[in-house]
């Protein structure tokens, strides 16, 4: 049914695009953007759906190699840099540790890219994302994704990586679907790692992801 659905939301994705092109009344361009941005909330949720269904099942894997760590993380914050701006947050400046670790690229990059996004959305007004990477022992890296936003409790903590929980997301206005950490959970186990917080409130949150550094996991 997901399969099913996308295709007609791809279309009107694409018309909605070429009727904004013509318009020339700045309220109907307003009007049609915002068919543009639920058209691409649908759509972002469906592409979950398939993923965390194709997970599910059993139906996904990985690509494993040696892939170095800055290259994977340097892409990731300059895909997400304009949610910044509309965010007003700053990044941190990363600082390479010249490392690689044995996962697949596609994958790392979108449980960064998910992660990133979430703490920028997530932070608070003027806040600043940090990134860093730390070798935690002789075949582990740990990159770490800190906020300065409100920080979660211990009961928002165990409520994290279920589907569709946004804790009170919803009530602030701030975009999700709520399973982003869900695939992102799924995809780091998948590649032999571990993902988890640490958080308090009114201190920011750091997300944690481990990954081997070698291939002795090799499936």
């Amino acid at each position: 049914m997901s399969h099913e659905l996308r295709t007609p939301m791809n279309s009107i994705l694409g018309f909605s695009q070429l009727l904004k092109l013509d318009l020339k009344n700045e309220t109907h361009k307003d009007n049609c953007q915002e068919i543009l941005n639920a058209g691409h909330h649908l759509l972002d949720l469906i592409n979950e759906i398939l993923d965390l269904e194709e997970i599910e099942n059993g139906n996904m894997t990985c690509q494993f190699d040696f892939i170095d760590i800055d290259t994977i993380i340097n892409e990731s914050i300059t895909l997400v840099k304009p949610l910044t701006q509309q965010n007003n947050t700053s990044m941190a400046e990363y600082i390479g540790c010249q490392q690689q670790i044995f996962a697949d690229q596609k994958k790392t990059r979108q449980i960064l890219i998910n992660l990133i996004s979430n703490a920028i959305k997530y932070n608070s007004i003027n806040g600043m994302v940090e990134i860093k990477t730390t070798i935690i022992d002789h075949d582990t890296l740990r990159i770490s994704i800190s906020d300065s936003g409100e920080g979660l409790s211990i009961d928002q903590q165990n409520r994290l990586f279920q589907p569709f929980e946004r804790l009170d997301k919803n009530e602030k206005g701030i975009d999700g679907l709520g399973i982003g950490l869900v695939i992102s959970k799924k995809l780091v186990e998948l590649m032999n790692g571990s993902i988890g917080i640490i958080s308090e409130p009114g201190k920011g949150s750091t997300f944690w992801v481990n990954l081997p550094t070698t291939d002795k996991f090799k499936p």
